[in-house]
């Protein structure tokens, strides 16, 4: 599974960088419709695999696939979501945490606030509610800066089902509009400071508009935003309440390396160093 993963998003991020394209019918095209099945072809085999399993009466729980195949009937429809949500709480979570964990190593101050915070709000107890979470207002503030600054997710992609005329330019029904994440999140008039790791740059985000929309919105939000979010928050309260984050190297700075998902150009090490 893990393999075929890899293939796809490889295939993405090489036809994002130019290095082939999306139409032309050559035997790249060909190989990437290859790798795209065979991939949805696994994730089928797995869910059909685990929907006979619970027939059969035992079986593993697995919350999110379980309530997939509670709700939704057509197969389909099932396999897209678990595709969705794979990518949601494994690919983007992880690697944001990555980014998360490595601003925190090089902007000390920032950690040490965020780990008063943690102190302070749960008292040694870790998350045990969503109420919890809430209350982590400073941490969840120096994730979303994560988010614009790293521009995890550099463009998000949709159709437009009727015609729209925007500032007087007509878009036809049908044209696909690229909405450029990676330059609203640099708009120096919603973010004081953009080329800076700062918090102070999502405080208030609600106040952003659509300038700080890195899940999307509307009904086509990210449906594994949520979930993305309450596992690096947990993880994130889990590590930094019992170690410091050290960046390495601190002289050589990773850079973002842009694809379809925003990597770090290089491997990230960090050290972990046990609070007192």
């Amino acid at each position: 599974l893990l393999d075929g993963y890899t293939k796809v998003f490889t295939d993405f991020d090489d036809a994002l960088l130019g290095v082939w394209s999306f139409g032309q019918g050559d035997s790249r095209e060909k190989e990437f419709e290859r790798n795209v099945q065979n991939f949805k072809t696994e994730i089928k085999r797995i869910v059909e695999a685990h929907i006979e399993q619970r027939k059969a009466g035992d079986y593993e729980p697995a919350p999110f696939l379980d309530a997939l195949i509670d709700n939704i009937e057509d197969e389909d429809e099932i396999v897209h979501q678990a595709i969705t949500f794979m990518i949601g709480g494994f690919h983007t979570s992880g690697t944001m945490m990555t980014w998360f964990f490595y601003n925190l190593g090089l902007h000390p101050e920032i950690q040490e606030r965020v780990q008063f915070e943690i102190k302070e709000t749960l008292k040694g107890e870790g998350i045990k509610a969503m109420q919890d979470m809430e209350k982590l207002t400073y941490t969840k503030q120096v994730l979303n800066e994560t988010l614009r600054h790293v521009k995890l997710a550099p463009f998000s992609e949709r159709q437009a089902d009727k015609d729209v005329e925007v500032d007087g330019y007509v878009i036809k029904k049908g044209s696909q509009i690229l909405n450029s994440l990676c330059l609203t999140l640099d708009d120096k008039n919603a973010f004081p400071n953009p080329n800076n790791f700062d918090p102070a740059n999502v405080d208030g985000e609600k106040s952003k508009g659509l300038a700080f929309s890195p899940f999307g919105f509307g009904v086509r939000k990210c449906p594994g935003y949520r979930f993305a979010t309450v596992e690096i928050l947990v993880a994130a309260v889990e590590v930094l309440s019992h170690y410091k984050v050290d960046v390495v190297d601190k002289e050589n700075i990773v850079e973002p390396l842009y694809g379809f998902v925003t990597k770090p150009e290089r491997e990230v090490w960090i050290h972990l160093q046990p609070l007192e």
